[in-house]
């Protein structure tokens, strides 16, 4: 699995940046997104590297109500991370996540203590496939 991991908040002329390094990676395994940082639910993703070829790590901020996110994707995979206590400056909590790197069109979504799924889940970036067709994912505008 990715081992330890760290996350980060900073802030920017464009807003909170959230940031995570793999600490056990290789050196560089680092990603930073700043402004798009939002309440509620977000996904960023991060590809395991050389030391790390068949993994990409999911991670992003989850509402303080969630006590856990789920992915899932084709094929029926499905995997569950809890949250965890988010930073000072960062609204509501934390998750990592890993997937499959071949995986495609993959979502998360949080869960509530009740275990209730919310929402119909938003696309982790890296795994779109914008190939779809008419009811598939489209690029936004």
């Amino acid at each position: 699995m990715a081992g330890g991991w760290q996350a980060t908040v900073t802030h920017s002329d464009q807003g909170p940046c959230l940031g995570l390094a793999l600490v056990d990676a290789a050196p560089g395994d680092l990603s930073e997104s700043c402004g798009g940082v939002v309440r509620g639910l977000d996904a960023a993703s991060l590809g395991g590297g050389t030391s790390l070829p068949h993994t990409t790590v999911v991670y992003g901020p989850a509402p303080g109500e969630a006590v856990a996110v789920r992915a899932r994707g084709e094929g029926g995979f499905r995997r569950t991370a809890p949250t965890h206590e988010g930073r000072s400056g960062l609204p509501g909590d934390l998750y990592v996540l890993e997937i499959p790197r071949r995986l495609r069109n993959v979502t998360v979504s949080w869960i509530d203590s009740s275990g209730r799924v919310h929402g119909p889940g938003v696309f982790v970036p890296s795994t779109i496939d914008y190939g779809g067709g008419p009811t598939g994912p489209h690029r936004p505008n």
